[in-house]
C-alpha cells in the first residue's frame, strides 16, 4: 500500500452509494455512476479498504484540523497525565488546558474531533465489510480483507473504549444509527473482532502498513491487559500473554531506540503497526503527520508551534542511581541538575532541554519556548526529524511535516504488556528479562555532540563519548534475580516505570494510569507538585471516580435522539 493514502474523493463516493436512498425511483443510476456491482470485486473492495486505512492518521474527510483524532494521542493521554503539558502559551487551546488540570466538560469544543474521525473510520471499515459480502472471491482474499477490515474496526472502537468507555459498537449488520450506549461491552465486541482478525489475516502482507497476524495478535494482546484492568482476572493475563508470546518470541529490538523514530529505519519487525505518513506526494503534506505539527518546537527553524511540552516530572523520572536504575521512591526530590544527575540517555532522544543539541538542528536553548511561566523549558524531541532530512513543499507549516510513520503498536510497547502479564501470573523472572532486554537496548545509543553544518546526531558506539559535556548518561540492567527478591509490588512498579520511559510522549500514560487504578493517586500528587512552578496548576480539579471516563461530546448526545428521548447517554459525573 503506497504510504500516500487515497482520502476524501473516492469514500466519497462508496459512501453516497451505500447510504443511497431506496427509492425506487432514486434507484435508476446516472451515466457514469459507480454502482455497487462495480465495486463488489478485489480491486473494488481493495480501494475501499484503503479508504477505512485512511483515517489511521485521524485526518477525516472534510480536510480539517481535527488536532484531538491525532493517532498520538497526545492530547487525551499525554496532556493530563503526568508527562506534558499543554504547553504553547496560555491563550492558545485554552479547552486543552481545561483537559490537562481536570477541568473536563461535554461542551469542549475539542473532544467531539476523535469522536467523529474514529467512527468515520468504523462507517468505512463496515462498509468494505458488506462490499466484501456480496463479492465472488477466493478464499484466501477474502479471509485477507475481512481480516485487516475486521483489525481496523476493532482498532476504531478501541480507541473510542480508551477515551469514552461506554460507546456504541457498529457493526455492518447496523442500520439503526441512532444506538444506545447503555449495557455496552465495546472492548468485549473489539476482542472478538480482533480474535476474527487473528484467525484471518497472513503472517506478511506485500504492502507495507498493512495489518499482519502478529499485528492482530500484539492488539489482542494489549486489548486482554485493558480488560484485566477492568476484571482483576488472571484469565484475562494469561489471554494476553498467549498473544502478546509469539509476537515477542518472533521479533526483536532494533539495536538505537532512535530506530523507531526516523524515515530511513522505519517499517522495521520492531514497528509491530503503524501510521504510515509521507511528505511531497501531491497531498500537500496531508498525509504527513499533519496532527502532530502542533507538537514541534516554536524556535529555531521550526517557527510553530510549541505544544505538547515535556513535564518537570517526566524530565526528573529519568534521572538513574549510583547503579544505572531508576529512582521510583524519591526521583522528585529535586528537579534534574544536569551536572550532578546521572540520567537514562533516552532523555535527550525524547525531550529537548537547553544546552543539548536538538538532532543536527541547533543547540536548544530558552528562544525555542514561546512562554517559560506558563510551560516550561522543554520541548518534544521523539517525532521530530532531523534538519538534513527532505523538506516538505505543502501546507503552511513545512518544517513541522516529515514521514515519520507513527507506531500504533511496537515491539517494547508488547514486551512491557508481556511484562505485565508474566508479573500477575507469578513469572517474575521473565518480567525481568523482558525489562532488562530493553533497558539493555536503552544503552546502545545517545544524543550526540552538534556539529555546525551538519554531523553526528545520535552516538551508537559509546554513551559516555567525550564530547557529551551536557549529560553523565547511564542505564544499567536489573541483577538477575531483582524481581524475585523483592516481590510483585517492585516488579509490577519496576515494568510500569519502564513503560514511562520508553513509551514517553507516545499518548500512552495517561491510559496506564487509568487501566492500571492508580490515576487519582499519581495524579493528584502530580498536580501539588506540578503547581509549585506552574501556576495554573492551582486551578486543578481533583481527579474524582468521574474521571474515569471523558465526559461524551454534548453535539453527539444531542444529536442521537429519537422522538425527543436522547438515546446516547452521558457518562456518569458528566
Amino acid at each position: 500500500m503506497k504510504k500516500s493514502i487515497i482520502k476524501s474523493i473516492l469514500f466519497l463516493t462508496i459512501a453516497s452509494l451505500l447510504g443511497a436512498c431506496g427509492e425506487s425511483f432514486l434507484e435508476e443510476e446516472p451515466k457514469g455512476f459507480l454502482g455497487e456491482s462495480n465495486l463488489q470485486n478485489e480491486e473494488g473492495i481493495n480501494a475501499a479498504l484503503v479508504g477505512a486505512y485512511a483515517l489511521l492518521d485521524g485526518m477525516n474527510i472534510d480536510g480539517a484540523n481535527t488536532w484531538s483524532a491525532n493517532p498520538q494521542n497526545w492530547i487525551f493521554g499525554s496532556v493530563p497525565s503526568d508527562d506534558a503539558y499543554k504547553g504553547s502559551e496560555q491563550t492558545d487551546f485554552a479547552e486543552m488546558t481545561q483537559l490537562e488540570i481536570y477541568q473536563w466538560s461535554a461542551g469542549n469544543s475539542i473532544m467531539n474531533d476523535k469522536w467523529v474521525s474514529s467512527y468515520e473510520g468504523v462507517v468505512r471499515a463496515n462498509s468494505t465489510i458488506r462490499l466484501l459480502g456480496g463479492a465472488d472471491l477466493p478464499d484466501a482474499v477474502r479471509d485477507n480483507l475481512e481480516g485487516q477490515t475486521r483489525f481496523l474496526r476493532a482498532y476504531y472502537h478501541f480507541e473510542l473504549y480508551k477515551v469514552w468507555g461506554n460507546v456504541p459498537y457498529f457493526t455492518e449488520a447496523d442500520e439503526d444509527f441512532v444506538k444506545s450506549n447503555e449495557g455496552v461491552d465495546p472492548l468485549g465486541d473489539a476482542i472478538a473482532d480482533m480474535t476474527a482478525a487473528v484467525n484471518l489475516l497472513p503472517a506478511t502482507q506485500d504492502d507495507a502498513g498493512r495489518a499482519t497476524k502478529d499485528a492482530a495478535r500484539a492488539m489482542l494482546g494489549k486489548f486482554y491487559m485493558y480488560k484485566y484492568g477492568e476484571s482483576g482476572s488472571a484469565a484475562d493475563a494469561s489471554s494476553a500473554k498467549d498473544n502478546l508470546d509469539p509476537v515477542v518470541a518472533s521479533r526483536s529490538l532494533t539495536p538505537c531506540f532512535k530506530d523507531m523514530f526516523h524515515t530511513s529505519t522505519e517499517n522495521n519487525p520492531a514497528m509491530i503497526f503503524s501510521v504510515q505518513s509521507s511528505i511531497n506526494d501531491g497531498g500537500n503534506s496531508r498525509n504527513a503527520n499533519w496532527l502532530n505539527q502542533l507538537a514541534f518546537p516554536a524556535g529555531s527553524s521550526f517557527g510553530c508551534c510549541g505544544f505538547h511540552q515535556p513535564s518537570q516530572d517526566l524530565v526528573n523520572a529519568y534521572k538513574v542511581d549510583a547503579n544505572g536504575l531508576p529512582m521510583f521512591d524519591n526521583y522528585n526530590d529535586s528537579e534534574l541538575d544536569p551536572s550532578t544527575d546521572a540520567v537514562d540517555p533516552r532523555i535527550d532522544l525524547t525531550i529537548g532541554r537547553d544546552n543539548v543539541p536538538y538532532w543536527d538542528w541547533d543547540i536548544h536553548d530558552a528562544s525555542w519556548i514561546r512562554d517559560r511561566a506558563f510551560s516550561g523549558p522543554y520541548s518534544p524531541k521523539k517525532f521530530t526529524h532531523y534538519k538534513a532530512d527532505p523538506v516538505s513543499t505543502g501546507g503552511w507549516n513545512n518544517n513541522a511535516y516529515n514521514g515519520i510513520n507513527f507506531s500504533i503498536i511496537r515491539l517494547a510497547d508488547a514486551m512491557l504488556l508481556l511484562a505485565e502479564a508474566e508479573v500477575i501470573l507469578g513469572n517474575l523472572s521473565a518480567a525481568e528479562d523482558l525489562v532488562n532486554a530493553i533497558r539493555e537496548r536503552a544503552g546502545n545509543c545517545a544524543q550526540g555532540p552538534f556539529v555546525d553544518g551538519g554531523g553526528a546526531t545520535v552516538i551508537t558506539d559509546d554513551i559516555n563519548d567525550p564530547g557529551i559535556e551536557w549529560a553523565n548518561y547511564d542505564v544499567q540492567p536489573y541483577p538477575a534475580g531483582t524481581f524475585a527478591s523483592n516481590g510483585s509490588e517492585f516488579a509490577m512498579n519496576a515494568v510500569r516505570w519502564e513503560r514511562r520511559l520508553e513509551l514517553a510522549l507516545e499518548g500512552h500514560r495517561f491510559f496506564d494510569l487509568r487501566r492500571w487504578g492508580i490515576a487519582a493517586e499519581v495524579l493528584n500528587k502530580y498536580t501539588e507538585y506540578a503547581a509549585k512552578t506552574r501556576s495554573y496548576y492551582a486551578d486543578a480539579a481533583t481527579y474524582e471516580a468521574r474521571h474515569r471516563w471523558y465526559p461524551i461530546p454534548t453535539i453527539q448526545i444531542n444529536a442521537n435522539t429519537r422522538n425527543g428521548e436522547q438515546i446516547l447517554k452521558q457518562n456518569t459525573g458528566w
